[in-house]
């Protein structure tokens, strides 16, 4: 089968949307299906872009065909323009060919233009609420009972239901994935690695490692790891991730010599660093901004990535008490969940995970066999052409 997978990403980049379609399309592949990607890509020249993409993201490109275009103002009207860019495209390609080709649109307008333009099987994915003219394009596409729908959350699903005032049909709920293929790593292994990508750091002083992987963005909950940092000088905290402004601003306002700000690692490294911690930490608040064009509150319909990637590390978790991630996580069976704003309840969490072996390898295990069945973008994808073939 042919997939024109068509994006709302710039590629490479550091932005969630990309790394979910990178992941996804080549879960496409290993499945047997042939996939035309089509993106805005960050670099002048198309000469490198494969490769580029392979090591960034750590995936394989070899049955990905890449349709890219390049330009300087990527942000202006960037979902419009790969829009019309790719359904051109496609829309020549299917008047030419008689075959059982699908379109898998991440991207709102190429969805609204291919629904009404091209008589073919169209899957619509959408990963938020949209507003003013954009929702009423959201509205159309969701309220044809023809075009299969996906959802990353229960709570997204009822939320567009009542932001449109329409029970949704033919639709799925998906939540993100990882990569699949992870193992757990024994003690001594985890040892290694830290000793591999830690070497200049004097790992000796800590007797723990707890990891913070993501945004640095307002409502991810640094406050809370600072806070933890502060209470347990005996355990190294490892912050990965933001963007170069904001490591900055974090290592300047860092008071914690147990608090580390490593940087940004790419998704092709992170798995690897996330199987070397002792605890994961997910400190979600009510309120999460996703970055960009002012949007927040995502923290009640969200499926963060790194959820899946925590659980597929192996790694006990610590996360916040929200409805939409005990949609996936459970306390006391594959994490420990703390009150989102409270360190107190974060500390105790923390205490109760570092004091019992027992307790830690049953979070673990249990996460990560759930991972291997369940969140893994194979599934995931396998999932997303069933409902296309309903």
């Amino acid at each position: 089968m042919i997939i024109y997978y068509i994006s709302p990403s710039e590629m490479p980049s550091r932005t969630a949307n990309s790394i979910h379609v990178a992941r996804i399309c080549e879960a496409f592949t290993s499945l047997g299906h042939e996939v035309t990607l089509f993106i805005c890509r960050t670099l002048p020249e198309s000469d490198n872009l494969r490769s580029s993409i392979e090591k960034f993201y750590g995936i394989s490109l070899r049955e990905i065909k890449l349709i890219s275009f390049y330009s300087r103002w990527w942000h202006i009207a960037l979902n419009l323009r790969i829009a019309l860019f790719a359904s051109c495209f496609v829309l020549v390609k299917l008047i030419r060919r008689c075959s059982q080709d699908i379109i898998i649109s991440r991207n709102l307008y190429a969805a609204f233009f291919l629904k009404r333009l091209a008589r073919r099987r169209l899957l619509f994915e959408t990963h938020e609420l949209e507003y003013g003219f954009r929702k009423r394009i959201q509205g159309a596409i969701i309220k044809d009972d023809a075009v299969p729908k996906v959802f990353i959350s229960k709570a997204l699903y009822q939320r567009l239901c009542e932001h449109h005032g329409y029970a949704i049909q033919k639709s799925i709920i998906l939540p993100d994935a990882a990569h699949a293929g992870v193992n757990r790593l024994q003690p001594q292994q985890k040892v290694n690695l830290r000793k591999e990508h830690l070497s200049s750091q004097d790992l000796d002083k800590y007797t723990y490692h707890a990891g913070y992987f993501g945004h640095l963005y307002s409502g991810r909950g640094i406050e809370i790891v600072q806070a933890l940092a502060a209470r347990h000088p005996e355990i190294a905290f490892w912050i990965y991730g933001g963007n170069d402004e904001q490591i900055t601003l974090l290592k300047q306002r860092n008071n914690a010599n147990n608090m580390k700000v490593m940087g940004y690692v790419n998704p092709s490294n992170v798995l690897e660093i996330m199987s070397m911690m002792d605890v994961l930490l997910m400190p979600y608040q009510k309120m999460v901004s996703i970055g960009g064009r002012n949007r927040s509150d995502t923290a009640s319909y969200m499926s963060p990535m790194k959820m899946f990637e925590y659980m597929a590390a192996g790694v006990p978790i610590i996360a916040s008490r929200l409805p939409v991630l005990e949609e996936i996580l459970i306390d006391g069976q594959n994490c420990l969940m703390a009150v989102p704003d409270d360190p107190l309840s974060w500390s105790g969490c923390l205490d109760k995970i570092k004091g019992s072996e027992i307790l830690s390898e049953k979070l673990a295990k249990t996460a990560h066999d759930e991972y291997r069945q369940r969140y893994t973008w194979n599934v995931r994808a396998q999932k997303m052409i069933d409902l296309i073939g309903k």
